[in-house]
């Protein structure tokens, strides 16, 4: 019977300290990782505390500094370390992080920028400004703000119920914010249009139709004019250099003759311009031993210079050719 009674008592004593184990205790409840549900929450802080998937939302981790916040540890009581005298564990302290300043404070150096005003997606009135390149232009506060619009490296905004007067008063304050460059001013049907640059090469646009206003800013993408630069290098770089430029017509081609001679050829040419710029070449030295036919139907003129470069000149009616040759080994 006394042996029976000692091993109830074991017994019991084992099931109070199973009942007291400090391994059943939950010690995420109360730290960020708890949901609600026992579940952790999801995304990943970046180094300035905010979710990388969801920019701008404060994160569990404010003070950005990108580890996450441990869960308490228990003490030799097998409390945890904040918990009240009631039990209830205290609640984390999140400060908001702050929204960035969009408005830039100076106007850009460079026709073409290195950084696009945030994003285009859809915004307010009161972000339109901040949000593309018409925060280069002065703000229009009239009329229905109503949409916007981004083509290639232009952003432009729609606004409703504006008035001609309000329209005129706009420009006027472009005109004034410098926007008075390479003016180009448009009346088609009642379609009026203002397109103006800036020193900088930023250019506005204002489209006016009916009581609907469009305003647009932007910069003209730089396109190289390959025929205008083969050009300039052929009098630069060969032996064209040694002779006067023709201006007019359209350029056509080139050809080498050998080491020594250089030809460029032109389409569109009057006779005209021809005998003028013959005038042009013989005032710059060539008149030595020429050779020279103008008629109706052909007109050349072949010379040297006191070096013994040669010039020639040639013209069909309708095409030019025009050449220089080193004659000095002759």
């Amino acid at each position: 019977m006394k042996l029976s009674k000692y091993i109830a008592i074991a017994v019991l004593s084992l099931s109070i300290a199973a009942g007291t184990c400090a391994c059943d205790k939950d010690y995420t409840k109360g730290t960020p990782f708890d949901t609600g549900e026992n579940t952790e929450a999801t995304g990943t802080p970046g180094a300035d505390g905010t979710d990388k998937e969801n920019q701008g939302k404060p994160t569990d981790d404010p003070k950005g500094s990108g580890k996450d916040t441990p869960a308490p540890t228990a003490s030799d009581n097998g409390k945890k370390p904040d918990e009240a005298a009631t039990g209830t564990p205290a609640a984390p302290t999140l400060e908001p992080t702050e929204e960035p300043t969009l408005t830039p404070t100076d106007a850009p150096t460079d026709v073409t920028p290195t950084d696009t005003p945030v994003s285009r997606d859809k915004f307010d009135r009161s972000e339109y400004r901040n949000m593309t390149f018409l925060i280069w232009l002065p703000a229009f506060d009239h009329g229905s703000f109503t949409g916007q619009e981004s083509k290639g490296t232009f952003d432009y905004a729609v606004f409703s119920d504006v008035s001609k007067e309000e329209v005129l008063a706009y420009v006027s304050a472009l005109k004034n914010a410098g926007y008075n460059v390479k003016v180009s001013e448009s009346t088609v049907a009642d379609t009026w249009t203002y397109e103006a640059y800036n020193d900088k090469d930023w250019k506005a646009i204002l489209t006016y139709k009916g009581t609907t206003l469009t305003l647009g800013s932007g910069f003209e993408e730089a396109k190289e004019d390959d025929q205008n630069e083969e050009i300039r290098r052929l009098y630069t770089t060969t032996m064209l250099q040694y002779i006067p430029e023709f201006k007019g017509g359209t350029f056509t081609g080139s050809e080498a003759s050998g080491t020594t001679g250089n030809y460029i050829m032109y389409s569109g040419v009057s006779k005209d311009a021809v005998l003028s710029y013959i005038e042009q070449v013989k005032s710059a030295g060539y008149i030595y031993a020429p050779e020279e036919n103008y008629s109706d139907t052909s007109t050349w003129y072949i010379a040297l210079n006191e070096e013994s470069f040669e010039c020639s000149v040639e013209f069909d009616g309708t095409r030019l050719k025009i050449g220089c040759t080193d004659c000095r080994e002759d």
